[in-house]
């Protein structure tokens, strides 16, 4: 009675933690898939891929970093990209982008929002 009982706790706890694997599994899969969706639907795809291999890279690489040295700043979150001291967000609604997109190559696109941009930075250095 005593094995029974013992070999079926065993196999209940082998289920659980199988169970638990499974669905952290689907969760995982879930959320890089969304990940990947938000990064594709902001950037085109040539560009899209070398940052999510970047981000993958430094993912990794922190979670080596912190699983080794623990420290209390750890639960503020992990950036993924670059630190900058000074950076202003620009939110802006660029008139006819869904036709540039579909007229424009990548690069030439790139290019024109980049030049966007830039005269954006101008006019922020003047005003301040």
């Amino acid at each position: 009675l005593f094995y029974r009982l013992l070999n079926e706790i065993t196999v209940r706890s082998s289920f659980i933690d199988r169970h638990q694997y499974v669905m952290e599994e689907i969760w995982l899969r879930e959320a890089k898939n969304k990940e990947k969706q938000l990064l594709h639907g902001i950037l085109p795809p040539d560009i899209a891929r070398p940052f999510e291999k970047e981000i993958r890279y430094r993912i990794t690489k922190t979670n080596k970093i912190h699983s080794e040295y623990q420290s209390s700043n750890l639960n503020q979150g992990i950036m993924a990209l670059q630190f900058h001291p000074d950076v202003t967000i620009l939110y802006a609604d660029v008139v006819n982008y869904t036709h540039l997109t579909t007229t424009l190559t990548v690069n030439a696109l790139v290019a024109l929002l980049h030049d966007l941009y830039g005269r954006f930075d101008v006019a922020a250095r003047i005003f301040k």
